[in-house]
């Protein structure tokens, strides 16, 4: 017969195998965190190649909106990284607004969804509204009508 074992030595190996059992689940959260942050990059990043290029004409400019709006909204979520710092990766930020503000004003269709997306880049990053501001938008377009954000922010409250 074996001497039973002590009540703290049977905890200590449940403990112990309870850590190695935590170890891969713990790996594989991390593993589809990374995963899910790549892909958030590649909407960002083919959304706004779509947007960019050839100022984006008819099907590939919503086929880009698209992708690239699923990608913003996913960056919002903050899995694995800051949205800030995730689109600001995106680039060239001025040809996507131009093309963004373009589709609104031809498909009226996308106007919230482009009118939500504009207002989560404007203020969720610096590098966005600057680009926001120097931006040459189609003449005679009044942003704050089409889209209830204006070209400029207003200035801050004086303490």
């Amino acid at each position: 017969l074996k001497p039973a074992a002590s009540p703290s030595a049977l905890l200590g190996s449940l403990s112990a195998r309870g850590r190695r059992a935590r170890a891969p689940l713990a790996r594989r959260a991390a593993r589809a965190m990374a995963d899910a942050l790549g892909a958030t990059r590649g909407m960002l990043k083919e959304g706004a190649e779509a947007l960019a290029g050839d100022k984006a004409a008819g099907d590939t400019a919503r086929g880009g909106f698209s992708k690239f709006r699923q990608g913003v909204v996913r960056a919002q979520s903050g899995n694995g990284a800051a949205p800030a710092e995730l689109m600001d990766e995106v680039v060239p930020k001025t040809d996507v607004i131009i093309s963004l503000v373009t589709l609104g004003m031809k498909h009226g269709i996308y106007k919230k969804q482009i009118a939500y997306n504009l207002r989560l880049l404007v203020e969720g990053s610096e590098a966005w509204a600057e680009a926001w501001k120097s931006a040459s938008l189609p003449e005679g377009v009044d942003t704050e009508a089409l889209f209830g954000l204006p070209r400029s922010r207003p200035a801050a409250p004086e303490a």
